[in-house]
């Protein structure tokens, strides 16, 4: 036989040895995208009725409905999102992710919701594929690329645990709220960059294994930029290198040099990420202080919060917006000692199971603690004692070990006498309890449908210590022109926390509305000093001074405000008016300038700064004024008057009749629009129109000055004899 035949022969049986793997992998990879595309409209279609809910008051305003920042998409508003401590956060990719959608959609609340939407489905499909090549390595079937190689390795639990993670009502806050875009945002780049890290120690060439592990920090960084919760991954890693993939012996700690170093930029993206939130959160007075929440409170909360989010996947009812810290903390209660029993019977669970085979438990537990580490209170932000939006990634963990779990009662049906019946009964249990996580996340969607029924909701959970819902809801019903019950609800707020400050300057708000100036002073005065930082309070305090009449004392309040907040549109605009009153029209003029350059489309500060020019002798400056007014604030009948005003001074009759046209236009009882046109007629000696137009006035009992209507009579027509 010759070589060449030898040659023929050896190829030959090298491509028949190579074709069962191709036709395997190419019947795996059409389950692999039946089974994502099967994930993702399951889980679009159940979060679908999101898209009839509306905006809610608590942070939407802020991150978007009233965020002039976000608005329009330009180098200006980049620099913005990479630069700012806006609404106490750091996250330049969520800022752009929600001016993306404004630019685009305007504030459709429809279409916002439907990008979070979406973003979740993806989400879900990636976990997906993170719970294929995660149990691929652990079988160790294939590790060229991280994918099994046999039809439906490893495709059940992933299956599973993605349909938990898309379904399960727990992750409703994260989808059908929109400031919590960021959320879906960090667990994309999150999971994408696990998944290039699986990419990474499974590539057999240096080039991919570069690319891989760049591409992972870039969507670690993006991640990181998105929301903070992200800076444990480099954690996370380690402990997957521990286990599923085996880099290094954790007995002896070989090898663990270099997959440390490998680490260090992650760790560095992490301690840069969590400075920059420490001083967004500590800037906007976020972080609790230890007077409020100590620090044996806030780790016996914390144990108490590994137990409660098992509680709520396992049986996920009642969820709500806040969980508040009880009134009365005890921490020998029966639900903190039990909660503490729990994670320590767990952990050691966990660590006796390692030497018998199973490090899947100690890592999946260990993921799970980790992860919820940045929210799990230790520097508390806010005053929830636990939030269901801080569950949206770690709950991946213990969903992979019940998907896991589910696929070993798939296969007892092959070691069973009855496999149809062991089949048959676990598709059943299988389908009911997707289409009751189902129900009740279609249930969970309802309740974020507007402000009024969130709020109403979160009451019914916690009647006597939702003090944050009955002050939102209050809030609700101020803007209805409803005093009286918003008054109702601030008391309310108030019975739980006598030292609220946010209800107090609402209630003293609403007070100064009902004409009770010195009940609305002392409600001010007690939120400052609650929160002497509350510039919110500051200001309402100012206004009352002003009010009557106490302009030094004003000036003074307000200058506070720009002390503690000097970016401040509103304290700079309201020290303007109180320099206004005082004649100092030059610091007036330069804090409506101020006022203006923070907020561009602040139309009182243009019109005020109109009548400060007007007053200080400049009247083209005020024409300028009063027309960018108009631009922001077109049906403002009294800038249109003071615009008017002015053309009729300076000789421009064709352009104040116009202006005293659109006056009337929009009030036609305005008797002082009659005045000027009649001012403006006999100036053009018009006289039987200034005749007519002054009567007119004189009917809407303006007090036209008697020396202006002796000269009119001159130009009376003279009486039929």
């Amino acid at each position: 036989m010759t070589e060449g035949h030898i040659t023929a022969m050896t190829t030959q049986a090298a491509e028949n040895k190579r074709a069962p793997k191709i036709a395997a992998f190419t019947s795996s990879g059409r389950i692999l995208m039946a089974g994502a595309a099967l994930i993702f409209m399951i889980t679009l279609l159940v979060y679908l009725p999101a898209t009839r809910n509306d905006f809610v008051d608590w942070d939407d305003g802020a991150y978007i409905v009233e965020n002039r920042h976000i608005r329009p998409l330009d180098l200006q508003f980049l620099q913005w999102a990479f630069t700012s401590f806006y609404a106490a956060n750091w996250h330049p990719v969520t800022w752009i992710s929600h001016a993306l959608d404004v630019a685009l959609w305007d504030l459709d609340a429809r279409m916002h919701h439907f990008t979070n939407i979406s973003l979740h489905a993806i989400n879900t499909v990636l976990v997906f594929l993170l719970g294929l090549r995660l149990i691929a390595r652990v079988r160790a079937r294939d590790t060229s690329d991280g994918l099994p190689s046999q039809t439906g390795t490893g495709i059940l639990p992933a299956f599973l645990t993605a349909l938990l993670f898309g379904l399960h009502p727990i992750h409703v806050e994260s989808v059908a709220w929109m400031a919590e875009r960021k959320d879906l945002l960090c667990a994309f780049f999150v999971l994408l960059s696990m998944l290039q890290y699986l990419q990474y120690t499974a590539a057999n060439y240096k080039s991919k294994r570069s690319r891989a592990l760049l591409l992972g920090l870039l969507f670690f960084a993006l991640a990181a930029m998105s929301k903070p919760m992200a800076v444990t991954l480099p954690v996370i890693l380690i402990l997957l290198d521990i286990y599923p993939l085996k880099r290094f012996n954790l007995s002896s700690l070989t090898g663990m040099r270099p997959l440390i170093l490998e680490k260090v930029p992650f760790f560095v993206i992490s301690l840069i990420s969590g400075i920059l939130t420490i001083v967004a959160q500590h800037s906007a007075g976020a972080t609790a202080p230890l007077i409020y929440h100590g620090m044996l409170i806030r780790f016996i909360n914390a144990i108490r919060s590994l137990v409660f989010y098992l509680e709520k996947i396992a049986f996920p009812f009642e969820l709500a917006p806040i969980y508040p810290f009880p009134l009365h903390f005890d921490p020998g209660s029966a639900v903190y000692v039990v909660s503490s029993l729990i994670v320590i019977g767990i952990t050691i669970y966990c660590i006796w199971m390692w030497p018998k085979e199973k490090p899947i438990w100690l890592t999946t537990w260990s993921i799970y603690v980790i992860s919820l580490l940045p929210v799990i209170g230790i520097l508390q932000v806010g005053n929830q004692a636990a939030a269901d939006r801080y569950a949206y990634l770690p709950s991946i963990a213990p969903f992979l070990l019940i998907g896991l779990g589910g696929e070993w009662i798939w296969r007892k049906k092959y070691s069973e006498k009855f496999p149809y019946l062991i089949g048959g009964l676990a598709v059943t249990c299988f389908t009911l309890i997707f289409t009751g996580l189902s129900y009740l996340t279609v249930q969970q969607i309802k309740i974020w449908t507007n402000s009024e029924v969130l709020w109403k909701y979160e009451i019914s959970i916690f009647p006597k210590s939702a003090a944050l819902a009955y002050n939102n809801l209050g809030f609700i019903y101020n803007g209805r022109g409803l005093v009286d019950e918003a008054i109702e609800q601030y008391e309310k707020a108030l019975e739980i926390n006598p030292n609220y400050a946010l209800a107090l300057a609402n209630l003293g708000n609403n007070y100064r509305k009902k004409g009770y100036p010195g009940r609305a002073k002392a409600l001010y005065e007690k939120a400052i000093k609650v929160n002497p930082k509350y510039t919110g309070a500051m200001l309402n305090l100012a206004d009352v001074w002003m009010s009557e009449g106490l302009v030094e004392k004003a000036v003074l309040e307000y200058e506070k405000v720009l002390e503690i907040d000097p970016e401040s549109a509103e304290g700079h605009y309201s020290l303007g008016v109180a320099y206004y009153e005082q004649g100092r029209l030059e610091k007036a003029i330069s804090h409506y300038q101020k006022a203006l350059d923070l907020n561009p489309e602040y139309s009182e500060a243009y019109y005020n700064l109109g009548i400060s020019y007007e007053k200080a002798g400049m009247p083209d400056n005020a024409i300028s004024a009063y027309e960018a007014a108009l631009k922001i604030d077109p049906l403002n009948s009294q800038i249109h008057n003071n615009l008017g005003s002015i053309y009729g001074t300076k000789g421009m009759f064709e352009e104040a009749s116009r202006e005293f046209q659109k006056v009337l236009e929009l009030g036609p009882e305005n008797g002082i629009a009659y005045y000027n046109l009649s001012g403006i007629f006999f100036l053009q000696k018009e006289f039987a129109l200034a005749v007519e137009y002054c009567d007119k006035a004189l009917k809407l009992n303006y007090p036209v000055p008697e020396g202006y209507l002796k000269t009119l009579e001159s130009y009376r027509p003279s009486p039929n004899p």
